[in-house]
């Protein structure tokens, strides 16, 4: 970040000759907010923002997927009788007595429709005001959390472990690499993050104490939810819905947590969606603008500067034609791959093992080596001119 913030000003630097080297240092300071995208353009010009793009279009899409299977499916268990994680099948049926037709599988679909239906105009709308969104979020994440954790815990403490896990399985770990690199996906937010603090001289230790709070947290879940449940759901906060008790408070603590991933998912899931809608639009956009250009190569350079674009105006008819074609593809996609399976860890385990493999090692790491190639050369530049 601090190479491309000097990167940006090297231009305005050049013009000054009086600059001395307190200005040089200082043009490293990060100031302006610069994504990743904004970055592997700058380091690695417009076929890494196309490698940039296509990964993490992959990895948005893998992110849909996800919440179109998991909300669905917290509601399909909301509505139908408890069973158990080891016996859940979709051609059961939902209660005793209904209609042979009306499986958990069929109200698992009619959920999925019912929840499209209920976000596509909002990704068509488009999201821009999300502080309070977010809030609320993350409010009810840390309270989730924290029931999950102490519920568990709970429930060892007062019944015990039902059957102790084996304590190495090699064929989990696909699941766990994916899940994990899932899990952990955030460095991506890191400019937008460091760049408002004043001072950074302590970033890194602040980032260690974030991570080993995220880690910690993680690790009670999993550990007190390993120990507490013989059979565990995909979706964890099911596994709290299926406990017998007839207690207000109880049952409304299970409720809240069975539609925990209902009220989290469904408020990110525009947000996701018009991300990935406005990538697949500067990847299309991209695509053509390199097609011309490798088409027009004995075109004089000059008159097509490198930062000249061929995008089409978004606010134009064709514009909002091509966003809504877009949108509306992406969504009956992720809607495609949920109503052919419900299966949340197997989405989750390839969208981390996958696209979340090339996000959050391959690229960050590409951007790194060319940013230092380019910060070595940029001082040079400076004091050349």
């Amino acid at each position: 970040m601090a190479i491309a913030n000097a990167a940006i000003r090297r231009d305005a630097l050049r013009t000054n000759r009086e600059r001395s080297e307190k200005q040089i240092s200082e043009a490293y300071a990060i100031t302006k907010r610069v994504e990743v995208s904004t970055m592997a353009g700058l380091f690695m010009g417009k076929y890494g923002v196309l490698c940039l793009n296509s990964v993490v279009t992959v990895y948005l899409f893998g992110d849909l997927a996800v919440y179109t299977a998991a909300v669905p499916k917290s509601i399909m268990n909301v509505i139908c009788q408890s069973v158990n994680a080891s016996t859940e099948h979709g051609a059961k049926a939902c209660y005793d007595g209904w209609p042979v037709w009306l499986q958990r599988i069929t109200v698992y679909r009619l959920a999925i429709c019912a929840f499209v239906c209920f976000v596509t105009p909002m990704v068509l709308i488009g999201v821009h005001r999300t502080k309070y969104l977010q809030l609320s979020t993350s409010a009810c994440r840390w309270t989730a959390f924290a029931l999950m954790i102490v519920l568990a815990c709970i429930q060892l403490v007062r019944e015990g472990s039902p059957d102790p896990p084996q304590v190495f399985n090699i064929h989990g770990f696909g699941s766990l690499f994916g899940t994990t690199v899932y899990a952990f996906m955030c460095h991506h937010s890191l400019p937008s993050l460091i760049t408002p603090m004043k001072s950074k001289r302590h970033v890194f230790f602040y980032l260690i104490l974030v991570y080993a709070l995220v880690l910690t947290f993680y690790l009670a879940l999993a550990i007190s939810g390993t120990f507490s449940f013989e059979h565990i759901f995909d979706v964890y906060s099911l596994n709290f819905l299926h406990n017998k008790t007839d207690a207000i408070q109880e049952l409304f603590i299970n409720y809240f947590l069975a539609l925990f991933p209902v009220f989290t998912l469904t408020s990110n899931y525009p947000i996701v969606a018009c991300t990935l809608v406005n990538n697949l639009t500067v990847l299309v956009d991209l695509v053509v603008e390199l097609r011309i250009r490798s088409a027009n190569h004995s075109i004089d350079e000059e008159a097509h500067s490198e930062d000249e674009t061929f995008a089409i105006d978004s606010t134009s008819r064709l514009g909002r034609l091509r966003h809504h074609t877009i949108a509306l593809v992406v969504v009956a996609s992720a809607t495609l791959i949920a109503v052919f399976t419900d299966n949340v860890l197997v989405l989750t385990s390839i969208t981390g093992s996958y696209p979340g493999v090339g996000v959050q090692y391959i690229i960050p790491s590409l951007i790194a080596i060319y940013g230092r190639r380019c910060g070595i050369k940029v001082p040079s530049s400076m004091i050349q001119l």
